[in-house]
């Protein structure tokens, strides 16, 4: 019903509690429809022990008020599935300032109601807010709009002061415009505008219900304590270099504000306020919350930085807050040369030591650097670039500097230099720059480092340099380790394919090595190629086994820069058909004639007479380690070709007149199958041009067929009957209750006729006789014994 879509639950609904903690869990009630009683059962688990376990009924009763607020979004409390309908959050208001809302009551009743606020019910809220208008007409399914206006003039914290509102059902005479008490009318047109009275109305109930609000809101004075009071002084800072310099701000009242930090320059036609930046320059701080403000220093000229000043912008603020206004000095110098290189480390304990870092996705890749140097001198100058390991170029002096630089460079993971330098020398002009291109060449894994210096001999600069260097392996592989093909049957083909991922964003070049497997019984396509950036290739695994044994590979591929090969392993399995099949006489026969697969066998019924029946057995031994199917197809020679006999209980009446029992099947492990082949035609009929295949282990170039071509005939025989026609003439009827008796025996005579039949058989061969069953004939009894054969000459 209703009570479960009422109640909600916030928080974990599992969880485990340390010794002697507490854990809170809300239940929330908010009624979807009026109900007298709603009830909700919680039960709390404890694991491991059922006595610990606790049942929590909760009831609640929902009431429909004829009337709802609603409350512009982004009030009230909103925890999971909880909303409260009547809480408003006015917000945060400094003293002294306005906020205003906007509301609505909507009736929901099917009568006019007449809404008035009646009581303010906290103290600190009479005298600073408003609500208009305060008392009105609201006809049935409309939304009154109200407008709530605060004003604090002190500090408070309210949290859900009640306002209470009363409602009554009504009906208005006049059916105009619904009345509030901020309209104004004017009895004529030099009167000054009045408040309209209130229509008559005729209250419908003498009871009135009471709606309540609920209101939180927060005012306070704007106050704040800054850690930074003195100015602000940045050392002396090289041109394009930074400095940073932090501060915090911290909010010491009980509310938030806004703020915005502003840079004043003193000097009219002076940029110097361009070379600070503040973070953040603007936002919100809560109430009783830190702020840490960074503010930073990077000059791109030498100018006067002292006329420079920090404000803090409050927009809130009344007259009792303070001004917050930070002097800022600071100081710049031109250096020889700027490196435009962003966010380059230094060496720890040696910040004129920087750090230049490269990453390469394997060996043997050629990984280039590029940066530019600017000349902020007025004068064309020389550069060299020093590599430690090698001596210095002609007309580079060597001083204490390049020694203190670092020494003797190291290369760990190989004696090779891995570092070089396309631009080794060159000049740059004044206020121009020059791009510099260093290499990384690694042949080896591992971390390589080096130490160079940036040499300008007339300006006496050497700046130290460290390289340093890492190979990491290409994410290249197979998504999928291994395959499995399970088992497959010999010289029958399967195939499999598996992605080559690449996860770098450089192309990679692969090539598969075929002697990692150097079997026939498996094949790859493509044996190479190149993976996109971010893509993958598909491999065709295709496996055709040639003999029965069990398959292991490991695939290598090679993939170029890669130190490690990526591995695939493959797994399979062959297995043959093994059966032998017999043709048997008899069923019981413990021997008869073996035939072999794919080499055709003949088999002879002979000849029958007309409506004989003649059978041959197979017999199926399945010597595999598993069931196999099989399935027999017979197929016969007619004017339009082979043709094949279909599978259906007209099988064997109809030309070759051979039923084949069964045709379809499974054959269990070293037991035999036996199926039976029956000849048994009703008419003179020769069997010839007729093939029996039996299919042994499904389809597939490893299954067994054998072939057997079927022959016979049957002839009428020479008899003769003693009559062909018979009429027994008049005969009485038998009486109902005595009609069994007739049938006790084929010498009753009782109320009934009889005649002999007299068969000679004038044939060379023994004569087989047998009755047909007279359809829906139950008068006539035919006496002859089974399986009757007539010898030659013999009636």
């Amino acid at each position: 019903g209703s009570g479960m879509r009422s109640f909600s639950v916030t928080g974990p609904v599992n969880g485990t509690l340390k010794p002697g903690e507490a854990r809170h869990i809300r239940v929330s009630y908010v009624p979807v429809a009026a109900s007298d009683g709603d009830e909700f059962v919680l039960r709390l688990v404890t694991v491991h022990n059922d006595n610990e376990s606790r049942l929590l009924k909760l009831n609640g009763r929902g009431v429909r008020l004829p009337a709802e607020w609603v409350l512009p979004r982004g009030t009230g409390e909103v925890d999971g599935a909880y909303l409260p309908h009547d809480l408003l959050d006015v917000g945060d208001i400094p003293i002294g300032s306005e906020k205003e809302l906007t509301l609505g009551l909507r009736n929901v009743s099917g009568f006019t109601q007449r809404f008035e606020m009646v009581d303010i019910g906290d103290p600190q809220l009479r005298g600073c807010i408003d609500i208009m208008p305060s008392a009105a007409h609201v006809p049935a399914g409309e939304t009154k709009t109200l407008r709530l206006r605060m004003r604090p003039t002190d500090k408070m914290i309210l949290e859900k002061a009640t306002l209470l509102f009363r409602l009554a059902a009504i009906d208005v005479e006049s059916r105009g415009v619904p009345w509030d008490n901020l309209q104004q009318a004017r009895a004529s047109a030099s009167d000054d505008a009045a408040t309209r009275p209130e229509p008559p109305y005729a209250a419908l109930s003498d009871a009135a219900v009471e709606l309540p609000l609920k209101l939180s809101a927060r005012s306070d004075s704007i106050s704040y304590v800054c850690s930074q009071e003195d100015r602000v002084v940045f050392s002396t800072t090289v041109l394009y270099h930074a400095r940073q310099h932090i501060f915090v701000l911290e909010n010491a009242s009980e509310i938030s504000f806004d703020y915005s930090w502003r840079l004043v320059n003193a000097a009219s036609r002076s940029a110097a306020h361009r070379a600070f930046t503040v973070r953040p320059q603007s936002g919100t701080l809560q109430a009783r919350t830190k702020l840490d403000v960074a503010l930073r220093f990077s000059p791109t000229e030498v100018c006067d930085f002292s006329t420079v000043r920090l404000e803090l912008m409050l927009p809130q603020k009344d007259e009792a807050t303070p001004a917050m206004s930070l002097e800022l000095d600071a100081s710049a110098t031109c250096p020889v040369c700027h490196f435009e290189i962003l966010d380059y480390p230094t060496l720890p304990g040696r910040d004129d030591v920087r750090i230049i870092e490269f990453e390469s996705l394997g060996t043997g890749v050629r990984n280039r650097r590029r940066f530019s140097v600017l000349n902020t001198t007025k004068e064309r100058y020389r550069f060299f670039w020093v590599d430690h390991r090698q001596a210095l170029p002609d007309g580079c002096a060597t001083d204490a500097a390049a020694g203190g630089a670092g020494g003797e460079a190291t290369a760990m993971g190989g004696s090779l230099q891995p570092f070089g330098c396309v631009t080794r020398d060159g000049e740059i002009a004044s206020g121009r720059k020059c791009e510099m291109e260093l290499l990384y060449t690694p042949m080896s894994y591992g971390r390589h480092e080096s130490f160079w210096t940036f040499r300008v001999p007339s300006q006496n600069l050497v700046v130290p340099f460290q390289f340093k260097g890492v190979v990491r392996e290409p994410r290249v592989d197979v998504d999928s380790p291994s395959l499995n093909f399970g088992k497959v049957l010999v010289n029958y083909e399967t195939r499999r394919t598996v992605n080559l991922v690449n996860r770098e964003h450089l192309p990679f070049q692969f090539v598969i090595d075929s002697a990692s497997w150097f079997d026939s019984a498996l094949s790859i396509s493509p044996m190479k190629g190149v993976v996109s950036p971010g893509g993958k290739l598909t491999i065709t695994v295709t496996f055709k086994p040639s003999e029965e044994k069990l398959y292991n590979f490991n695939i290598i591929a090679n993939v170029k820069r890669k130190a490690e090969p990526v591995v695939l392993n493959v797994k399979g399995s062959a297995y043959k058909i093994k059966s032998t099949m017999t043709l048997l006489a008899a069923p019981d026969a413990e021997s008869g004639q073996e035939l072999y697969s794919k080499v055709p066998a003949n088999h002879d019924f002979g000849s029958l007479q007309v409506m004989e029946k003649r059978s041959a057995y197979l017999s199926l031994r399945n010597q595999s380690s598993f069931e196999l199917e099989y399935l027999i197809q017979l197929r016969t020679a007619t004017r339009h070709g082979m043709m094949q006999v279909p599978s259906n209980p007209r099988m064997g009446l109809v030309p070759p007149y051979v039923r084949v029992s069964p045709t379809h099947g499974s054959a269990a492990v070293d037991e035999p199958t036996l199926i039976e082949v029956e000849y048994s035609p009703p008419d003179t009929h020769i069997l010839q041009g007729t093939t029996l295949k039996v299919l042994v282990g499904g389809s597939g170039p490893g299954q067994n067929v054998y072939t057997i071509d079927l022959s016979g005939s049957s002839r009428r025989p020479a008899v003769d009957f003693s009559f062909t026609e018979k009429d027994f003439g008049p005969t009485f009827m038998l009486q109902s209750e005595t009609s069994s008796d007739v049938h006790e025996g084929p010498t009753s005579g009782y109320f009934g006729s009889r005649a002999d039949l007299v068969i000679t058989n004038r044939d060379a061969t023994v004569c087989g006789v047998t009755a047909a069953k007279l359809e829906d004939v139950e008068e006539f009894i035919i006496d002859l014994p089974e399986d009757l054969e007539i010898a030659v000459g013999e009636s």
